[in-house]
C-alpha cells in the first residue's frame, strides 16, 4: 500500500481552497434569499412578474406587471401625498397589489376599496416606513371573493393630515 503525504503547504491550501468555496456557497445563498425577499415585497424585479401557474391565460398578465401610470398629482399642497400603485397581479388563489408613497411617513392607514358595479369589497392595512420612502403593509385578496370580470381599484391614503387616492382597475379571470 502507498501512502499519500501531504505536506503542510498543500493541507494549508486545501483548507483555504474549501473555506474559500463555502464563502461564495454562503454568500450566492444570502444574494437569493435578498430576491426573493424582494420579489415577496413587490419590489420591480423581472422575476416577480413571471407566472407562477403555468396554465394562466395572458388576459391575466395584465393583472401581473407593474403599473406606476396612476400616480397622485402633487400640487405642492401641504395635505397631498404623492403615491403609485407599484403592482397589482394575480398569484395562484391571491390579488395582490403594491403601493408606494414618495416621503417616509410612520403612521396612517392605506384602504383598499374593490368595486366591479354589483359588489364591492374594502380591506385597510397600515403604512409602514422604508428607508426612503413608505409603503403600504400590502393587500392581498382572496380570489374567491372577487367574480370573474373588471374590477375597479381605489386606493386612500390618509397619514395625519395628508392625504391621496390612487384610481385603476384589474381584470379577474
Amino acid at each position: 500500500m502507498k501512502k499519500i503525504l501531504i505536506n503542510k503547504r498543500s493541507a494549508r491550501f486545501i483548507v483555504l481552497l474549501i473555506v474559500s468555496l463555502l464563502i461564495i456557497i454562503i454568500t450566492a445563498s444570502i444574494s437569493i434569499s435578498l430576491i426573493r425577499t424582494n420579489v415577496d415585497k413587490g419590489t420591480n424585479t423581472q422575476e416577480s412578474y413571471e407566472s407562477l401557474d403555468s396554465n394562466e391565460s395572458e388576459s391575466t398578465e395584465s393583472a401581473k406587471t407593474p403599473t406606476n401610470l396612476q400616480e397622485s398629482v402633487d400640487n405642492n399642497d401641504d395635505t397631498t401625498l404623492t403615491a403609485s400603485i407599484t403592482y397589482k397581479r394575480q398569484e395562484y388563489d391571491l390579488l395582490k397589489i403594491g403601493v408606494n408613497i414618495d416621503t417616509i411617513t410612520s403612521s396612517g392607514e392605506c384602504t383598499l376599496r374593490l368595486d366591479n358595479n354589483k359588489d364591492h369589497l374594502e380591506y385597510s392595512v397600515e403604512i409602514q416606513p422604508l428607508a426612503s420612502s413608505s409603503t403600504c403593509k400590502g393587500f392581498e385578496v382572496p380570489i374567491i371573493e372577487l367574480s370573474t370580470g373588471t374590477w375597479e381599484i381605489s386606493i386612500t391614503i390618509e397619514s395625519g393630515d395628508k392625504s391621496t387616492t390612487l384610481t385603476d382597475s384589474v381584470v379577474i379571470e
